[in-house]
């Protein structure tokens, strides 16, 4: 029997540390309100949701990373993997990308000779580009070999983001070395593009940091963000289009008001599967819905976070139902909430807590991606020590009203 708590240990598999599947959550739990998941919640995984949400308990498949950091995440699709890297820019020498299954199985790792940061797939998933502290590398998806690498215009430890718009490779700079440093919020931040071996600078820069995010639903459209800035800076999301041989800036907004209240607290952007709405995690707000072709509120906007919780981490499924929502949040608040994209859609929202020493206590920020057809999000947990892969397959939506016993 399964001590509660603890790892459910397959029979006749092999078990380890960081190998394989560490384990299937049974812990899942729909109850009929969010004021019974502290009673029944357990030391993992509580599902909360309200009646008639959806028709059957979803499934969370989870395995330990053997990362003291996070750095990014990427799906691939067509060949079923995901990939991560562990982000910590502190140290130096080879390192590498770790390659999960589906079903949350090691499968592999991509040798680089130093840390990796950010990543990012091209638009025909073919190449997945890496960047680590020297250079931005790709790998070829198929295969899982380097197929080349593009000189970054410093060696530095403080890692970066990357993406891909207008077919061409993008990624911030921050030049600086030295893990407290590289957060000073009065850092300069750099956006570079990447032209064969090289990269070249687009003239775009800012305080803190900058994070950058595309979407298939606008190949063509760069995301930027400012993050990490001085508290008294009213930090930007501004978007610019990637398709011409330089970037074209098109809207952008600040968020405090006349008295400077208000302002941008990012940790993560994401665009809808149509590509006509941006997605912003804010610390300080929530969830943000924006129009992308003006950067207003969209006329209907997501509902609160449970109270307590700070956004951390949002992403559309790839088939344009659904939207996840990441959180940090304490006890038995709110972690995830996974819902319809289309924030007029009444479906009841479907909301999980993490609560234990073997499925992390929060997303983190960037934390969360999804399968194309939506049928599994992937989420990386931390406790503030370790950090966890769960694959979460939520069951479809229902429309009848589900019985349950308290």
């Amino acid at each position: 029997m399964t001590p509660q708590g603890g790892p459910l240990i397959i029979p006749g598999r092999q078990q380890s540390l960081w190998g394989d599947k560490l384990k299937k959550s049974q812990r899942l739990r729909r109850v009929t309100g969010i004021a019974l998941a502290a009673a029944l919640g357990s030391a993992g995984l509580v599902a909360v949701a309200t009646p008639a949400a959806y028709a059957a308990t979803p499934s969370d498949e989870v395995a330990k990373l053997p990362i003291s950091s996070f750095g990014a995440m990427v799906v691939d699709d067509a060949h079923e993997r995901v990939y991560v890297t562990e982000g910590n820019m502190s140290g130096s020498g080879a390192s590498a990308v770790l390659v999960y299954n589906f079903e949350g199985q090691r499968v592999g790792s991509l040798a680089t000779d130093q840390p990796a940061s950010g990543m990012a797939l091209s638009a025909d998933g073919a190449t997945l580009h890496v960047s680590q502290s020297n250079s931005i590398l790709a790998f070829d998806t198929a295969t899982q070999a380097r197929t080349g690498a593009a000189n970054t215009p410093y060696n530095v430890t403080c890692g970066r983001e990357v993406a891909v718009a207008g077919g061409k490779t993008w990624f911030t700079e921050t030049p600086y070395t030295g893990g407290s440093y590289c957060d000073r919020p009065d850092n300069v931040a750099l956006l570079y593009g990447v032209s064969g071996t090289s990269s070249v600078n687009t003239g775009w820069n800012s305080e803190g940091r900058l994070k950058i995010e595309s979407g298939p639903g606008a190949p063509d459209r760069l995301v930027m963000g400012q993050a990490g800035a001085n508290n008294a800076a009213n930090a930007f999301v501004a978007t610019f289009d990637a398709s011409g041989a330089n970037l074209v800036r098109g809207p952008q907004r600040r968020f405090a008001d006349a008295e400077g209240k208000g302002a941008l607290d990012l940790k993560d952007l994401a665009q809808s599967a149509d590509g006509k709405r941006i997605a912003v995690a804010d610390a300080a707000y929530g969830t943000r819905l924006l129009d992308a072709s003006d950067l207003a509120d969209a006329p209907v906007g997501y509902q609160p976070l449970p109270t307590g919780a700070k956004a951390s981490a949002v992403a559309f499924s790839g088939d344009g139902k659904y939207v996840a929502r990441g959180a940090d949040a304490s006890g038995s608040v709110s972690d995830l909430l996974i819902q319809p994209a289309d924030p007029a859609d009444g479906t009841t929202t479907m909301e999980f807590a993490f609560e234990g020493e073997l499925d992390g206590s929060r997303v983190v920020p960037r934390g969360l991606d999804w399968s194309k057809d939506g049928s599994r999000l992937f989420a990386v947990t931390t406790d503030g020590y370790g950090h966890w892969l769960h694959i979460i397959q939520p069951p479809p939506p229902s429309t009848t009203r589900a019985s349950r016993a308290p």
